[in-house]
């Protein structure tokens, strides 16, 4: 450790007056130790920098926090303003004894608290990323941006949340810039949570409100999915999802056979709920569903295409748009299983217009030929 060399203060002539001096300020116009301020730089002299404080005095920096400072020190000349952190009010030649190392971290900090204090938007940059979300860096700070927190332009559209294909998503943001807003700020334990919904919360949901439920809009598909698409419409543009459910009253198994990326549909709007919007295909299509009993009557068999096997047992098509179940018998054989794309007669024993369902069972003729083969 460098020996300890220092001058007096450079505008008084002892640092007996200058102590004297010091004690007639009020005790409230003092800093408390750990508390920042700022000076302007009087005079580099004997690895001791001085600091005019104004009504606080005059502050040093000597011997250890000289030595961990230095390469901040050596490029500041008289006149510079500087920011520093109290180490001490009042040593015994009556200077304030300050330290420069880190402080500039200390200030940002303090600036982030102010920005999360007045509710402002900042741009990060992406460094870094995991399963649960983003690492952002802020005015040379690291904060971490939650998933959940993210847009729906920038939200990983990955079904079931399986962590890995999550992460994937997440990564390709890395070195991108986004806007965000401080949701959870704290300099002692170098805490800091953004989030970049908070910051487009507000125009979201001003433009949001322009519409209401059943409103049919113009959008352009941007993104397909395995369970649905992703959509923009309006100027500004709102990020809406049609999920696979609401593409067609028939069976859709993929998405991307039915509409393309950067295909312009229209769509209806059918839910909106805590700034996310739903919007539906089908709900602009003659739904087939309507005269339903006019067309089957329970008790009658009808030739039926079995389209899936599940667990359950057979979805069944009657016609594309209608989809009944044909259940597994308690016991299931061999010569009881229906081949896919098949067309088998089934008699219908339930059917629910409100609810959309129809139970089927395999028609008698057609299970006594089953049996025989």
């Amino acid at each position: 450790m460098p020996e300890e060399h220092c001058v007096e203060c450079p505008i008084h002539s002892s640092g007996t007056m200058f102590k004297k001096t010091n004690n007639l300020f009020s005790a409230q116009s003092r800093q408390k130790p750990g508390e920042l301020v700022e000076g302007t730089v009087l005079e580099k002299k004997n690895r001791c920098l001085f600091v005019d404080l104004g009504i606080l005095g005059t502050g040093i920096v000597r011997g250890e926090e000289y030595f961990k400072a230095k390469d901040t020190i050596k490029d500041l000349k008289p006149g510079d303003l500087v920011s520093a952190r109290v180490n001490e009010d009042e040593n015994d030649d009556g200077f304030v004894e300050l330290s420069l190392k880190d402080i500039s971290k200390e200030k940002n900090w303090q600036i982030l608290k102010e920005m999360a204090k007045n509710n402002e938007v900042t741009s990060v940059k992406i460094v870094d990323s995991n399963s649960g979300g983003l690492m952002a860096e802020v005015l040379g700070l690291k904060g971490f941006l939650p998933a959940s927190q993210l847009t729906s332009n920038h939200y990983p559209k990955v079904e079931g949340g399986e962590k890995e294909r999550v992460a994937e998503e997440l990564k390709k943001l890395i070195g991108q810039e986004f806007k965000v807003k401080i949701l959870d700020v704290e300099p002692n334990s170098q805490k800091l949570i953004l989030s970049e919904k908070a910051a487009e919360y507000g125009d979201i949901k001003d433009l949001i409100a322009q519409y209401k439920i059943n409103d049919i809009v113009d959008c352009v598909v941007s993104k397909i999915t395995d369970f649905g698409a992703f959509v923009k419409f309006g100027d500004p543009s709102i990020d809406g999802l049609v999920h696979i459910s609401e593409f067609d009253y028939k069976l859709v198994a993929n998405p991307s056979e039915f509409i393309k990326e950067g295909e312009s549909i229209k769509a209806q709007i059918i839910s909106m709920d805590n700034n996310r919007v739903s919007l539906s295909l089908k709900t602009l299509k003659l739904d087939p569903w309507e005269e339903i009993e006019k067309k089957y009557q329970v008790g009658e068999a009808y030739p039926g295409k079995v389209a899936h096997q599940g667990n359950f047992g057979y979805l069944v098509e009657l016609e594309p748009d209608i989809i009944g179940i044909y259940k597994h018998p308690h016991s299931v054989e061999k010569t009881d299983e229906l081949a896919i794309d098949q067309t088998y007669p089934f008699t219908i024993i339930s059917l629910d217009r409100k609810s959309r369902h129809i139970i089927l069972s395999l028609a008698e003729k057609q299970k006594d030929e089953t049996k025989t083969e």
